[in-house]
């Protein structure tokens, strides 16, 4: 095995809602949805109005339920406009979600396995999973391309991490201890002032 690979999605906000992995190199993509996101996509597939979501995926998640991509010619038959506009219209899309990708990249370089890791000397996976989730705390706090991209903003950090109100206040006071500067709201500290 010479490399390690995971199967992501990436959400309007901008966050790496799903990560499944890690796979061996030379498992396809198919496989990899087949053994871990298809059932989670499956059930997550409504919204809370009850309408269908779909996830927009490359070809070798063509025709699988509760995924959409583009539209390809058939038999010789050209696009129509309107799936040539849909085509064109998602491309654009689909490459904010890249920059979600590549901002693991950015921020966390050491992660790239083509540069830095090496499998069998590093723990890879692990270190590819801190990354996202550092990733997307760092989203949480500064936004991202993609989420502005969308316009859809990311949650803030206690919510994404489910805390209770106690949990808010333990994390606020002990992020602003350790970083005085962190762009967060401490409801403690405001209700202090305001007194």
């Amino acid at each position: 095995m010479h490399s390690v690979q995971f199967l992501s999605v990436v959400t309007p906000d901008g966050l790496i809602s799903c990560l499944e992995g890690p796979y061996e190199g030379r498992k396809g993509d198919w496989g990899m949805w087949k053994d871990g996101l298809q059932e989670l996509v499956l059930e997550k597939a409504w919204d809370d109005d009850g309408d269908r979501v779909y996830l927009f995926g490359d070809r070798a998640f063509y025709l699988e339920e509760g995924v959409i991509g583009a539209f390809r010619g058939r038999n010789g038959v050209a696009l129509t406009e309107d799936e040539s506009v849909f085509n064109a219209y998602m491309a654009k899309q689909r490459m904010a979600v890249e920059w979600g990708f590549g901002k693991v990249m950015q921020l966390f370089q050491f992660s790239n396995v083509k540069l830095m890791m090496k499998f069998g000397l590093s723990p890879i996976a692990p270190y590819y999973i801190v990354s996202v989730l550092l990733t997307n705390c760092h989203t949480c706090y500064f936004n991202s391309k993609t989420s502005m991209s969308f316009d859809c903003a990311p949650p803030d950090i206690r919510d994404y991490f489910g805390l209770t109100q106690d949990g808010k206040e333990e994390l606020d006071l002990y992020l602003q201890l350790v970083l005085p500067d962190a762009p967060i709201e401490n409801p403690v500290a405001n209700e202090a002032a305001e007194e």
